[in-house]
């Protein structure tokens, strides 16, 4: 049985993202940023338990770079537990040449778009095959 956990941000500063469990539409309600996201009466679940992250983006690249809005939310919130796989969710007009990043960015594994699925670079190198 696969569930559906989708980010919600927290109220502190800096924003820390938590992860909650989110059967239908009528489980969300706006957020801090307007976005709709799991009301608090909701579960969490730990990102261990994640096995795919698909994450907002202003920009993707093809080597898996993710340019988001500068806060840094999901690039924290991944720093310490290894989700299996990250894909990135976007317009096509969104995947750019190069996306500036640090060593601190997380990078996507794949990006999904109206037009289908882009592997990265990420994805080719965590599986041992060429560029």
């Amino acid at each position: 049985v696969k569930r559906v956990v989708l980010s919600r941000c927290g109220p502190s500063r800096p924003v820390a993202l938590s992860f909650a469990l989110a059967a239908d539409c009528a489980d969300l309600v706006p957020g801090a940023f307007g976005a709709l996201e799991p009301a608090d009466s909701r579960p969490t679940c730990a990102l261990e338990q994640v096995e795919m992250l698909v994450v907002p983006g202003l920009a993707f690249d093809r080597s898996g770079g993710r340019l988001g809005r500068g806060g840094g939310y999901y690039d924290r919130a991944l720093a310490s537990v290894p989700v299996p796989f990250v894909c990135g969710l976007a317009y096509a007009a969104q995947i750019v040449d190069l996306v500036p990043t640090t060593e601190r960015d997380v990078e996507m594994d794949a990006v999904a778009t109206e037009q289908g699925v882009v592997r990265t670079g990420r994805a080719r190198r965590r599986r041992g095959m060429r560029e």
